[in-house]
């Protein structure tokens, strides 16, 4: 898996699409539990047409948090930084 897509790799198929289509799948704030069971239901579907497993989604969890796009509280609950 790569991180950026190339010639090869499509967006839906690198961390950074993932990382996209996991940003609008948090509408609100959430654990990271339910983010996985949400983003299952869609995985390898039309609306995510790349699998990606437990591996790849915590690697676009670190992107999204090292980007300053993604926050957690004192609950654990990730939610989207409005900065």
């Amino acid at each position: 898996m790569t991180i950026f897509p190339s010639k090869h790799v499509n967006l839906y198929g690198s961390i950074l699409g993932l990382s996209g289509v996991l940003i609008g799948l948090i509408d609100k704030p959430t654990t990271i539990d339910n983010l996985w069971s949400r983003f299952s239901a869609i995985n390898n579907t039309k609306f995510c047409p790349t699998y990606h497993n437990h591996q790849n989604f915590i690697l676009a969890l670190d992107i999204l948090f090292s980007f300053g796009v993604l926050k957690i509280d004192k609950e654990f609950n990730l939610y989207l930084c409005n900065c």
